[in-house]
């Protein structure tokens, strides 16, 4: 029971991790992706 508790609170961080990580890659295309849309727009 108590090692299944700690396995799970050791997964917690790389979880954030990764979700930050994506959500930084995401953040990047999108500033990227934005601005030649605008422009084929005009």
């Amino acid at each position: 029971m108590f090692s299944n508790i700690v396995g799970e609170g050791q997964r917690i961080p790389f979880g954030s991790a990764l979700a930050t990580i994506m959500l930084l890659i995401s953040v990047v295309f999108i500033i990227f992706y934005l601005p030649a849309v605008m422009k084929e727009d005009k």
